[in-house]
């Protein structure tokens, strides 16, 4: 049975979207295009429940990254595992933008799937009201879904006839994903091997 083949995967489909980008490294936006792509092309998949099943996994997943800010503070934000996935001149250059104005910074963090998930902490470990965040945060994902879920639909079926009919496109994706969760992994290990260091 495909991932997306029935209407019941919807919960499925939710729970993927709660952990994408934090902690599982896969973009949202890709998720969601999918999604786009099976409901256009006669599925058992109702496009209008899917695409709020994508809003409300979204705003799920960015509300778990806020009030992990919430609970966990500075304290994590400034440890050995995060910045090796955030630098410390981004999260210097978050922190200025945030002070400057939150709710811009919350915005436009997204519409930027690379430091989304740092703004997002950031933010709320940098006292922004919670109000402030999930009032721009939901219009703002009211703009990034359904923008997503659009392109899936009308791109989607013509990117998998192409693949269809172009064999060695299956293998680069494949080898692209394979070297991106590679990567991954390797500056997981990175990190937590250097979290296990004394600090100097």
């Amino acid at each position: 049975m495909d991932f997306f083949e029935l209407s019941g995967s919807l919960p499925l489909i939710y729970l993927t979207l709660c952990v994408t980008g934090w902690p599982i490294p896969l973009p949202e936006d890709i998720l969601i295009m999918t999604v786009g792509w099976r409901a256009s092309v006669g599925d058992d998949l109702s496009w209008p429940l899917a695409l709020f099943v994508c809003y409300a996994g979204v705003l799920t997943r960015d509300a778990s990254v806020f009030l992990c800010g919430r609970w966990f503070g500075r304290r994590l934000l400034r440890s050995r595992i995060f910045r090796r996935f955030f630098s410390e001149e981004r999260l210097d250059q978050l922190e200025g933008w945030i002070k400057k104005d939150g709710r811009r910074t919350v915005f436009m963090a997204r519409f930027m799937p690379s430091i989304r998930v740092g703004a997002f902490f950031s933010c709320s470990t940098l006292g922004v009201p919670a109000a402030t965040f999930f009032a721009t945060d939901a219009l703002a994902a009211a703009i990034t879904v359904p923008i997503d879920f659009a392109l899936g639909w009308y791109f989607g079926p013509q990117a998998v006839e192409f693949a269809d009919g172009h064999g060695w496109v299956k293998f680069v994706v494949f080898g692209v994903c394979a070297l991106f969760i590679f990567s991954v992994v390797r500056r997981a290990k990175r990190a937590m091997d250097a979290a296990d260091e004394p600090e100097e």
